[in-house]
């Protein structure tokens, strides 16, 4: 019998794991996400031209490392009331 854990690809399952660190507020946005995801995978998506340099320049500040700090998180949530 198959377990959930062996359904979720290695990738998906760090990103869980990291998410449980999270406080709750930052834990329901990142659910919110992927159930948006999740819900739209079927529908014919298209991105703008510029959606999609945003999402290659993302890419490439993940590839290099780069992450908002915890302070820049928090002045993001800040921003939107949370």
């Amino acid at each position: 019998m198959l377990g959930y854990n062996d359904l979720m690809t290695k990738l998906l399952d760090r990103a869980i794991r990291e998410v449980r660190k999270l406080r709750a507020e930052q834990q329901d946005c990142a659910a919110e996400f992927l159930l948006s995801f999740a819900e739209t995978r079927d529908a014919n998506v298209q991105l703008t031209e510029q959606q999609i340099q945003q999402v290659e320049r993302a890419r490439t500040e993940v590839r290099n490392g780069k992450f908002a700090t915890d302070e820049d998180m928090g002045d993001l949530w800040r921003r939107f009331g949370l």
